[in-house]
């Protein structure tokens, strides 16, 4: 009789050895330094079918927030896309900051929040959790968050206690800045220190020194008001082992209430790539030397008694960092989008409104939501989100979830979790499966290998691994600085070429409706499944059904 583990080693037989090679992993006893080629997507999971045309994207919208919610929390995302200068490792920069230019990009802000108002979705509980995010959010003057923050209480249901968080640079945040700021009601700022080394941050266009960074986050813990959040990226141009401690001591010594520690991602065609390529910046550090890094920090972590890990990047110091919005967007819950460039989830519908400034503000003004990217539910998606919320906690309960589910992944893919633990990955024992700190370091492999396999398992059919996205520091230091790789919008139009392209292959999904919808709109163009493949035919699809978009009904109008 064939057990799921004959069935799942079956499956991962059938594959390429290099893209078993992504899932099981190399065969390594180091598995800190080399478990893997390269780290894997940041987002992980399989995602949904795309959903390219414009009306019907309307219409989903649309419908969703006519529905009642009856999940058991839900945040806000508001995205500020300006920032008065561009640091040197960003991959995502959209616009430098202009006075005239935020003005009426908080105009058409406060008119989506507004267009938000009264729908079903949004009443009953409330929104516990509002996050600023960027771009820069503090590049706005204290008159522009006021507007915004009263908007949000006009249209939205918050609830008393909700966590605001505003992130930004320490250059902005001014004792006086900071008064303003929560005098109008922000509760949690998140900003990106990277280091507090004054030769580091330079290198990597970071304003402030050493000591005023210190000394506006002292001011900011002392005034006793708000949670103070820090980022410290491991792997920068100038890091040492003995800076990187400092700045672990530092952050301690403040009494910073929470933070994350992320390793540095070289973006293809980043300021920081071309700078590194000609030498005017030596070479950050290697995958394996950034996961000597982490180690460090885990164990240096470890030492401080009052230290709590939230997660596999995330820390807290105390009760006052409450993570909520971290928190509520793992697993299923809503994550509801407002703003040019910001991304949001809806009963497992992933959506993205439009980048260009621009174009957002036309789409608005015209009473639209401005959505630019929309992709359907993944097959069982709540079922994959209480995995992805398991394996961020750096653990996976097969207990809880077959109570939950009626399926154990830790028994189905028991036979792959043996091979890990080999590795130093993980330990496993009986139902339950807990990250090592190598396999923590590695830990976007490993959720999105899981995810993977629970599919093949699911559709008994392999399933090729997703490379779309991938670290790419280790090669990228030795690519020419000629040879320049995709920017950010190029990278979201090669990822949705992929997830069609793999749908419309896929005889399973032959009669899924926007498969469907695709293949018409295909047709009309003269223009075949193979055009998906090429990033010039897809623009030429995704322009066409864009333009379309004039005939459709706004908000409210279907």
């Amino acid at each position: 009789m064939t057990t799921t583990h004959d069935t799942l080693m079956a499956l991962l037989a059938q594959m390429p050895p290099e893209e078993r090679e992504w899932i099981v992993g190399r065969d390594t006893a180091d598995g800190l330094h080399q478990a893997f080629g390269k780290k894997r997507v940041v987002h992980a999971g399989r995602g949904g079918v795309p959903i390219m045309n414009p009306a019907e994207q309307q219409r989903l919208w649309t419908e969703l927030m006519a529905q009642e919610y009856r999940g058991d929390g839900r945040s806000v995302y508001i995205h500020i896309p300006f920032c008065d200068r561009k640091c040197l490792y960003c991959g995502f920069f959209q616009n430098f900051s202009s006075d005239e230019l935020m003005d009426n990009y908080v105009d058409a802000l406060v008119e989506e929040l507004a267009q938000a108002d009264g729908a079903r979705r949004l009443q009953g509980r409330p929104v516990e959790a509002v996050y600023f995010g960027g771009g820069t959010p503090s590049a706005l003057s204290a008159a522009n968050l006021g507007r915004i923050m009263q908007a949000l209480r006009q249209y939205l249901p918050l609830a008393n206690d909700c966590e605001i968080t505003l992130e930004g640079r320490i250059n902005d945040f001014t004792p006086e800045y900071v008064d303003a700021v929560l005098a109008l009601g922000i509760n949690r700022i998140s900003i990106g220190v990277q280091s507090f080394d004054t030769r580091v941050r330079k290198s990597v266009a970071r304003i402030d020194d050493k000591q005023t960074v210190i000394d506006r986050l002292d001011y900011m813990v002392k005034t006793g008001n708000v949670a103070v959040i820090i980022d410290l990226m491991f792997g920068l141009p100038y890091q040492t082992m003995e800076n990187w401690q400092e700045d672990l001591d530092i952050q301690y010594d403040l009494g910073i209430h929470g933070g994350d520690l992320y390793q540095l991602n070289i973006f293809p065609d980043s300021d920081l790539h071309r700078a590194i390529a000609s030498g005017k910046l030596p070479a950050g550090a290697t995958t394996a030397e950034q996961a000597d890094m982490f180690v460090h920090a885990l164990e240096d972590m470890r030492m401080r008694g009052a230290i709590n890990r939230v997660d596999v990047s995330h820390w807290a110091n105390g009760r006052r960092e409450r993570s909520v919005y971290n928190t509520l967007t793992k697993g299923n819950r809503d994550i509801i989008q407002f703003g040019c460039g910001a991304g949001g989830k809806l009963s497992g519908y992933g959506m993205m409104n439009y980048r260009s400034l621009p174009e957002y503000i036309d789409a608005v003004m015209a009473g639209r939501k401005p959505i630019q990217f929309m992709a359907g539910p993944q097959d069982h998606y709540a079922f994959i989100g209480e995995i992805m919320r398991h394996m961020e906690g750096m653990y996976l309960d097969g207990r809880e979830l077959m109570r939950k589910w009626q399926v154990n992944p830790v028994e189905e893919l028991r036979p792959v979790l043996e091979i890990w633990a080999q590795k130093g990955l993980v330990t496993v024992e009986r139902d339950l499966m807990r990250m090592t700190p190598a396999g923590q370091f590695w830990h976007d492999n490993l959720i999105q290998s899981v995810t993977e396999m629970m599919s093949m398992l699911e559709r008994e059919d392999v399933i090729a691994p997703r490379v779309d996205d991938v670290a790419r520091q280790d090669e990228l230091l030795d690519r020419p600085e000629t040879e320049v790789m995709p920017k950010a919008d190029d990278m979201f139009v090669s990822m949705m070429m992929t997830q069609m392209a793999k749908y419309m292959d896929d005889e399973r999904y032959a009669d899924h409706p926007h498969v469907l919808m695709m293949k018409e709109a295909l047709a009309k163009m003269g223009m075949t499944d193979a055009d998906l493949h090429s990033p010039e035919q897809f623009r030429r699809l995704s322009n066409t059904l864009m333009n379309q978009m004039s005939a459709s009904p706004k908000q409210g109008e279907q």
